[in-house]
């Protein structure tokens, strides 16, 4: 269920993270993917400890400063093999 959740999720940005000027910020877990209390939350970085929170990526793309990603961060595994991020589902 959650694969498949992810690979539709994937298929979905397609058209979004093609264009100019656009990204996306993706983790692995489902909880993660809803998450609104994690702005700053190092833990919860994309990929994992690379310090790409959501407050920062926004920010960097606000300010139009591309770091060669072109703002596309995204788990390259599913879950639960997105290490750390996966150990912190169930300790918020």
């Amino acid at each position: 269920l959650f694969q498949s959740m992810r690979d539709k999720h994937e298929e979905a940005w397609k058209s979004l993270i093609s264009k100019n000027n656009s990204g996306v910020w993706a983790p692995s877990c489902i909880a993660h993917t809803m998450s609104w209390d994690t702005w700053t939350n190092a833990a919860w970085s994309v990929p994992a400890d690379s310090k790409n929170t959501m407050a920062a990526v926004v920010g960097r793309w606000l300010a139009g400063e591309d770091d060669g990603s072109h703002f596309n961060y995204q788990d390259p595994v599913p879950y639960p093999d997105n290490k750390p991020c996966s150990g912190t589902t169930f300790g918020w």
